[in-house]
């Protein structure tokens, strides 16, 4: 039996939830192909097929005569999310563009009725044009969308504003041409253009909304560097990620971005893994260890050997659960589905029998100076139109991807559509500690000194040496210090130690910051300060202790401190009824 192998495609031109539905039940008419899952909110479909019975080829082909374009999707995908950029600012111009017409078109068509604007030869003919020019530009997507449609024999969203505003164009253009009354059979250019305006605007605005819910997929893609540095035939060259051989040495420099994921064959640092597991404190790494795409090398040089790169990446993985996530269905979905199927054919069908209803019947009662068929043509128009927004399809699929997304760049990753609707049945939660219930972020917390009546002194030449180091921790005793004291300038000497600590020279004195089990090695004198240094460790907290000549001066309990808005998050958790627990190490 042949494995199937996945197939997952990024997919332009669906318009609703209704062109997802049918690109859908197209693909699944062929039996090479199962479990296919499309996503309008994603545009995105994806699918495992028998290589045997069907090629990818194939597939793309089965796309297109559906009438929609398709591509692999690639990791990583900044090609396309510029592509998806630059369509978003044509859509927003031609809204802009359709606005400005509708107005001029409102002006020219209904001010000599309502302000009593002059009635000027040819006015009508030029409220035709500028109504075409909206009609068939600005709204080209809309004439697009529905034809596709039919040609697939369903109907859709674009369906609606299509009929609806065509037929009060081409109504106003036979009108026009063909020289009628205009009190008895009124035009609605204005009508026809104001509606593709405003549709356009609502659609302007989802496809804004989708980029935005789906902004922290392309920040964890955004991650991973473009270009590495390997080293080849002796020389050191720089090329593109893709290009890197597995198993070639990657030189690092400090604080650079780790290209692929790899293990360290020469050298130390530390890595700030925080983008992939919420963790504050860099982690120290030596020759054996690995370390990861997208990470940020804090500290010292080391060559890596490449074991993955693209979309073997840790980070690549952690997107595709993000867009697996994002890509699933909510059982609610499959209501909304088979409503969907049936509402734009139960609207055509009600449109049709409010004009049928309104042409013999209520234009004589209500309207009698018009003609009953351009009375029967407003209201049924009318019952088109203000049936096209699709926010009920594409109100859930949306909400997932912004909480899968918000979630994600908060490092919460959430299995699938069912998960997330299930948590809405909770009864108890568990919570990390570090990123969720503190800031995520190192913060000094105490400060102790061997003689407190030298403590702005010391504080300000700890921060002197700490000031050329690039490590968190550094950073953080650094913002302490500047909040206390002046900053010092003019070090002689600096040195930093990887995996260690720093140590300087500083107006003839030697100076060392550091790790405890370093400092030990070198035969400092840490005296009273190593309770402190257990207190800390103790506590969970990160210990830094400060000698000076050989004698320790002083010491610093480095945490994550608390998040101020936590208490208030874990009230409105047991609000809701829900029992708390904490999970950490």
């Amino acid at each position: 039996m042949t494995a199937s192998e996945a197939l997952d495609l990024r997919v332009q031109g669906m318009r609703c939830d209704n062109c997802a539905a049918s690109l859908r039940a197209k693909l699944e008419t062929n039996e090479a192909i199962q479990n296919v899952s499309v996503s309008y909110a994603l545009e995105e479909a994806r699918m495992r097929f028998d290589p045997e019975r069907i090629s990818s080829e194939r597939i793309l082909e089965l796309v297109t005569d559906a009438g929609y374009q398709s591509q692999p999707v690639e990791a990583p995908a900044r090609a396309a999310n510029e592509r998806e950029s630059k369509e978003t600012q044509l859509q927003g111009k031609r809204v802009l563009l359709g606005g400005l017409l509708s107005i001029l078109i409102m002006g020219f068509g209904m001010g000599p009725k309502l302000f009593g604007l002059p009635n000027f030869t040819g006015r009508l003919v030029l409220v035709c044009a500028l109504a075409a020019i909206v009609q068939f530009y600005v709204g080209q997507d809309f004439l697009r969308g529905a034809w596709r449609a039919a040609q697939n024999r369903t109907t859709n969203m674009d369906t609606l504003v299509a009929v609806g505003s065509l037929v009060a164009f081409l109504y106003s253009f036979v009108v026009l041409v063909l020289g009628l009354d205009s009190t008895l059979f009124p035009v609605y250019f204005e009508s026809a253009a104001m509606i593709i305006t405003l549709v356009g605007l609502g659609k302007f605005l989802e496809a804004k909304g989708k980029r935005d819910a789906s902004g922290a997929v392309r920040a964890l893609l955004n991650e991973q560097p473009d270009r590495a540095r390997v080293l080849r035939e002796s020389e050191e060259r720089e090329i593109l990620v893709q290009d890197v051989v597995l198993g070639e040495s990657v030189l690092m420099r400090p604080g650079e971005k780790v290209p692929v994921d790899g293990r360290i064959l020469a050298g130390s640092s530390h890595i700030d893994e925080a983008m992939l597991t919420g963790e504050s404190t860099p982690i120290s790494k030596t020759k054996g260890d690995l370390v990861f795409a997208g990470t940020m090398n804090i500290e010292g040089a080391f060559r890596l050997e490449a074991v993955a790169k693209g979309d073997a990446t840790v980070l690549a993985d952690i997107v595709r659960l993000v867009r697996e996530a994002q890509a699933t269905r909510a059982p609610i979905q499959k209501t909304v589905d088979r409503i969907a199927r049936v509402f734009v054919p139960t609207i055509l069908a009600i449109s049709f029998g409010v004009g049928f209803l309104w042409t013999i019947w209520g234009a004589a009662l209500y309207f009698p100076e018009m003609h009953p068929f351009a009375v029967g043509l407003l209201f049924g128009a009318s019952t088109l139109l203000i049936s096209c927004p699709c926010a009920m399809g594409l109100a859930t699929p949306l909400a997932l991807i912004a909480g899968t997304g918000a979630g994600a760049e908060r490092g919460l990753l959430i299995k699938s559509a069912e998960a997330l609707e299930a948590a809405g049945r909770l009864h108890r939660i568990a919570l990390d500690k570090t990123g969720t219930l503190t800031l995520g972020q190192p913060d000094l917390l105490a400060a102790d000194f061997a003689d407190p009546s030298r403590s702005d002194s010391l504080l300000q030449a700890a921060a002197a040496v700490e000031r050329e180091s690039e490590h968190p921790l550094a950073r953080a005793l650094v913002r302490y210090a500047d909040e206390r004291v002046t900053p010092l300038r003019g070090l002689d000497h600096f040195e930093a130690l990887p995996g260690k600590g720093v140590q300087a020279k500083l107006g003839g004195h030697d100076l060392q910051i550091g790790n405890r089990r370093w400092l030990e090695e070198t035969g400092a004198d840490l005296g009273p300060l190593e309770a402190a240094s257990s207190e800390a460790e103790s506590q969970g907290n990160t210990s830094v202790l400060f000698v000076e000549d050989g004698i320790g001066v002083a010491h610093f309990s480095i945490g994550d401190p608390l998040d101020p808005t936590a208490a208030n998050a874990l009230e409105r958790l047991r609000a809701l009824e829900l029992d708390i627990t904490m999970l950490t190490g």
